[in-house]
């Protein structure tokens, strides 16, 4: 049997499977931002598997709910794409000073700033080596 699905579903799946394995409740907090919105979508779906979705007003508040379900010792998942990204940072600082693990992905678009009906390059796909200035 096969079965044809997105990335972002492919996602969702794992994520579940993995508390299921776990023995965990799985908890996501995110804001609508395109293309990271269907993992949402799609992790809304696995209610009776105890996931628990949660839409935030914004960025810093999605971090920050998924900090409290860390705290609270669940599965803790935020996503956003690109500069959604930016914004969580002063709680992602949180994180890590209080070693709480948060499980945070970038969704990658598929060009700059608007996705695909504008230009894309090269840049855009594929992740530039920052080298250390000495």
């Amino acid at each position: 049997m096969y079965r044809n699905i997105t990335g972002n579903e492919a996602i969702a799946l794992g994520l579940v499977v993995g508390a299921e394995l776990a023995g965990k409740k799985l908890f996501y907090s995110g804001y609508p931002i395109t293309p990271a919105s269907s993992i949402l979508h799609s992790l809304a779906k696995y209610k009776n598997f105890g996931t628990l979705t949660f839409q935030a007003e914004d960025e810093i508040a999605a971090m920050g709910a998924a900090l409290g379900a860390a705290y609270g010792g669940s599965i803790a998942v935020t996503a956003s794409s690109g500069p959604g990204i930016a914004p969580k940072g002063e709680a992602m600082g949180l994180g890590v000073m209080t070693e709480l693990p948060v499980v945070i992905l970038n969704i990658q678009r598929g060009g700059p700033s608007k996705g695909l009906p504008t230009k894309t390059e090269q840049s855009d796909l594929v992740p530039v080596a920052v080298r250390p200035q000495w």
